[in-house]
């Protein structure tokens, strides 16, 4: 997976400043996204999280999903 980075150069005497920088593509950058750390340690969800058994939320919530194809 690609991404696009952001490279500061010195400003073009001809052009002025680039405001938004050069961008050069990248193929074989990776990004990598934790979604653990969109949520603050002390989050009320978190301490849901710990206290309910999964299992139990799947079986009350089943009728509310479509059948699995295995």
């Amino acid at each position: 997976m690609g991404r696009f980075v952001l490279l500061r150069i010195p400003p073009f005497p001809a052009m002025g400043p680039l405001m938004q920088g050069l961008h050069v593509f990248e193929p074989e950058a990776e990004t990598l996204i934790v979604l653990e750390s969109f949520m603050p340690d002390d989050h009320l969800l978190r301490e849901v999280d710990r206290l309910v058994e999964p299992a139990l939320i799947r079986r009350l919530t089943a009728s509310c999903y479509g059948a699995t194809v295995h």
